[in-house]
């Protein structure tokens, strides 16, 4: 099947070995992830993203949290045949830390600009 192949192909040993941290966080992702991102596309999709905005810092924050151990254990990892198939694999992850840190910071700079005006407001009533 297609996750054999994957594992086989790029020896990606979290998908392969599914360590016990890594099931946690699967989890985490099928539960709250998941549901979140549904939720968010619509947002996006009608335009209401901005209502949003610290629920999408919080899912974004999430998602780059637990990336961290899944990029550092290929980083770390002695099991690669070469140093390609390692950055292969690095290269087939980044999108899931790099979108959601993309996501963090656009939302958060717009959470900021939303509470200087909020701010300014408050001072001139």
């Amino acid at each position: 099947d297609l996750l054999n192949w994957h594992v086989e192909i790029n020896n990606d040993i979290l998908m392969g070995l599914k360590p016990t941290w890594f099931k946690g966080i699967v989890w985490a992702e099928v539960l709250l992830q998941l549901p979140f991102f549904f939720v968010a596309f619509w947002s996006l999709l009608v335009g209401k993203d901005r209502t949003l905005s610290l629920e999408l810092c919080i899912y974004a924050s999430h998602v780059v949290t637990t990336m961290i151990p899944i990029l550092y254990s290929f980083i770390t990892a002695d099991t690669f045949a070469t140093e390609a198939q390692r950055w292969i694999l690095l290269a087939i992850y980044a999108p899931y830390l790099l979108i959601p840190l993309h996501i963090l910071t656009y939302y958060a700079s717009q959470l900021y600009i939303d509470l200087k005006k909020v701010h300014r407001k408050g001072k001139h009533e």
